[in-house]
C-alpha cells in the first residue's frame, strides 16, 4: 500500500533518496508509484515492511520518546519494529504509547517522520492507505 498523511492522497511516506538500505530515514514526498513508497501494512499488530526486501520501519531508540526518528532497518521482530495500525488510522509503536507522527503536520517534501506521544485527535498522527494500482 501507499501510506498517506491524514488522508492527503497527493503525499506518501517515502524512503529518503530511494535508498533501500538499513539506516535510511523515511519522509513525506509527493506520491509516485515507485518502490520506495510501497509498504506492507495491515490493521492490527505487525511490521511495516518494504515489499521484496528484508527492510522494516523501526523507531530509532529502544525507549521511544517524542521526536525519535524512524528509519529502515533489517526486519528482526524487535519491539521497535512492531507497530499497531488502529481502527482510527493511527500507527503506534506496539505497547509504547507513541505514534508515527508527521512533524508539525507539514507535508512539504523532505519532512522526516518521527514518533510522538499518541494524542487523540492529533491529525499529525492520522495515516490512510491506498492499495498499489489504485490511482492517487
Amino acid at each position: 500500500v501507499f501510506i498517506h498523511p491524514n488522508g492527503n492522497r497527493a503525499k506518501c511516506i517515502d524512503v529518503v533518496k530511494g535508498k533501500l538500505a538499513p539506516g535510511t530515514p523515511v519522509q513525506i514526498w509527493d506520491c509516485d508509484p515507485k518502490r520506495e513508497q510501497r509498504f506492507l501494512l495491515a490493521r492490527g499488530n505487525g511490521q511495516i515492511k518494504v515489499p521484496g526486501t528484508d527492510l522494516c520501519l523501526e523507531a530509532l531508540e529502544r525507549e521511544s520518546r517524542n521526536g525519535c526518528g524512524v528509519t529502515l532497518e533489517r526486519c528482526n521482530r524487535s519491539l521497535r519494529q512492531l507497530w499497531y495500525y488502529t481502527n482510527d488510522n493511527r500507527i503506534a509503536v506496539t505497547d509504547s504509547g507513541f505514534c508515527l507522527d508527521l512533524p508539525n503536520g507539514k507535508t512539504h517534501n523532505g519532512n522526516l517522520l518521527q514518533v510522538w506521544q499518541c494524542i487523540n485527535g492529533n491529525t499529525n498522527q492520522v495515516w490512510t492507505t491506498t492499495p498499489v494500482g489504485v490511482p492517487f
